[in-house]
């Protein structure tokens, strides 16, 4: 029988053995070099030997990683004007590791190296001046000297054209554009271009996933310690999408990576702690990981420590610790600490609510691409949450929210569709949203049988109706339940059922629903003569619902006061 691709490719990885622990393979590969001999040579002043040990302090060859030693032996031999010294301590301040990060030095020291004679130093300038990091802003002249250098072959240039399509930074990507890039500069001798040829392959950007192929490019970076080709790997098995799931191998590749200098790598091994992936669940070896990214300049893992004093995950429950670190990590980019500020601001946690703040916090985190942030927008232009409602803002965070999989705003989304806020009405699709929303929300249901009913202007299916509302009630759908004792109370013949009407307005009323306290004030106090103490049972539910900000039930309330208990009987049905 012929075998599918798939399949084939799934068997072949399964196949796959690493005889030793990756850690061992590749840092067996590492030339060793006597530290003690070089350091001795660094403290006499050779310029070459104080980079070499920043470097080895740097990228753990033969030592422990050790950023401030790093700091300091690549600081004096740049004073030396050493040039592979200037241009490891511009991509130190470039990055703000261990040092605050500082672009204008970083690029004043590309420069200064590239006076040298230094391509590599003079195509991270170009990259700089393309996106105005550390110097004015200049497109096209960056691009003028990445082509440049491109057009002999230079494999960084060649890189870095790649990452332009790559990013889209003139526009949209240009996949194909980034790819031919990659490819040149990998036939030029680039230690990196295959995995990000790799990358492009794997997030489908090319076309369908052929795994086999991308896992041989990430592992053709492997011998030059390339972090990110290690941690390419750690995600394939660690995804377990398109080749089986296998926690072993993504934490041992990710341990790699971390061991290669990859900040971003403890985040990662540090999640699957704090998730129990593969490992035994452990929130303090977490805690770890994610100090350690922070310790070597990613700042960005405070929001991940926040969190776990935000839910009490391995630490005392700590809401302003937890606000303290993410508004760290929010200083340094970071979309996730923005968007559990906003909620933090947005549902009061260890602050007082603020619906403004939450807002820009929310807005913050979406303009950086945080799809968790949109539902929350949609939901603060729609019901004017501390500003101004608008329902055409809501409409286009809903929108974009659902695209992204946020389900729980369909039917907020619908109620606008319904009524032609924010653009055109769209029944059709309300409905359409009401069934999609149905299996999570016992809500939607109703909304589905309220259209229906709404829709039956001769009252022929009105057991139908019934039924559908029953059906939502039974589900939990509040909203049905206070549809039924609507029903119940103002009903003729067989529908009116007072008893029912309480019944299920009392639960509502458990639930803290102020529309019940009004229902049972009138319920009470128009309705039911066989039994004692209902005047005094109407003043209740009518005062917690006036409490609530009724305006009903406080008018009513007043009149009751004014009549001494004694009021009229409604003669319509009210509203609220």
């Amino acid at each position: 029988m012929e075998i599918s691709r798939n399949e084939r490719t799934k068997r072949g990885i399964e196949d796959k053995v690493v005889g030793q622990s990756l850690l061992k393979k590749y840092q067996s590969d590492v030339e060793s070099f006597d530290v003690d001999e070089v350091r001795l040579l660094a403290e006499q002043g050779d310029l070459k030997a104080q980079f070499q040990l920043g470097d080895a302090f740097w990228q753990g060859f033969g030592v422990e990683i050790n950023y401030e030693k790093a700091f300091y032996w690549l600081n004096k031999a740049a004073q030396g004007n050493y040039l592979d010294a200037l241009t490891s301590l511009a991509l130190m301040y470039e990055f703000g590791q261990f040092v605050e990060k500082d672009e204008k030095r970083a690029s004043e020291l590309y420069f200064d190296a590239s006076q040298q004679g230094s391509d590599w130093a003079l195509a991270q300038l170009a990259d700089m001046y393309i996106d105005g990091r550390g110097v004015r802003k200049d497109m096209p002249y960056g691009l003028g000297l990445l082509n440049q250098l491109a057009q002999g072959e230079y494999h960084e240039a060649l890189l870095y054209l790649g990452e332009f399509y790559d990013d889209g930074r003139d526009g949209a990507p240009n996949y194909e554009k980034a790819a031919e890039y990659y490819e040149r500069s990998r036939a030029a001798g680039s230690n990196i271009a295959a995995t990000h040829l790799a990358f492009l392959k794997y997030y489908e950007h090319l076309g369908p996933v052929d795994i086999e192929d991308v896992i041989v490019l990430f592992e053709e970076n492997l011998p030059d310690r390339t972090s990110r080709a290690a941690l390419g790997l750690g995600h394939i098995y660690f995804d377990g999408v398109d080749a089986p799931r296998d926690y072993e191998k993504a934490l041992e590749y990710y341990e790699l990576a971390a061991s290669w200098g990859s900040r971003y790598a403890y985040l990662r091994i540090g999640s699957m702690f704090e998730g129990g992936h593969g490992v035994a669940q452990n929130y303090a070896k977490a805690a770890e990981y994610y100090q350690s990214a922070i310790k070597s300049g990613y700042a960005v893992a405070s929001a991940d420590i926040a969190y776990l004093y935000e839910r009490g995950f391995g630490f005392e429950e700590d809401l302003l610790k937890a606000k303290e670190l993410y508004e760290t990590a929010n200083g340094v980019g970071s979309s996730f600490a923005a968007f559990r500020l906003g909620l933090l601001y947005y549902y009061g946690s260890g602050v007082e609510p603020d619906y403004p703040k939450a807002l820009g916090y929310f807005l913050s985190a979406a303009r950086d691409g945080n799809d968790a942030a949109y539902p929350y927008l949609g939901l603060t232009y729609h019901y004017g949450y501390g500003v101004t409602p608008d329902p055409f803002e809501a409409r286009y965070w809903y929108e974009r929210a659902i695209k992204a999989g946020s389900d729980f705003v369909k039917i907020d989304l619908a109620f606008l569709l319904e009524d032609g806020l924010g653009g055109s009405l769209d029944l059709q699709r309300a409905e359409q949203l009401y069934k999609d929303a149905s299996s999570e929300d016992p809500d939607a249901l109703y909304h589905l049988a309220r259209i229906a009913d709404a829709a039956d202007t001769e009252g022929k299916q009105t057991s139908k109706h019934l039924t559908a509302y029953l059906e939502a009630a039974k589900k939990g759908s509040n909203r049905a339940k206070l549809k039924l004792a609507v029903v119940y109370i103002y009903g003729e013949g067989e529908l009116r059922n007072l008893k029912k009407a309480e019944s299920l307005l009392l639960e509502l009323a458990e639930a803290n629903w102020t529309d019940a306290y009004v229902y049972l004030g009138v319920l009470n106090d128009e309705m039911i003569y066989d039994r004692k103490g209902t005047q005094q049972e109407a003043v209740k539910w009518l005062s917690k619902a006036a409490d609530n900000g009724n305006r009903f039930a406080a008018e009513r309330l007043a009149l009751k006061y004014k009549n001494g208990y004694q009021v009229e009987a409604s003669k319509t049905k009210f509203v609220h």
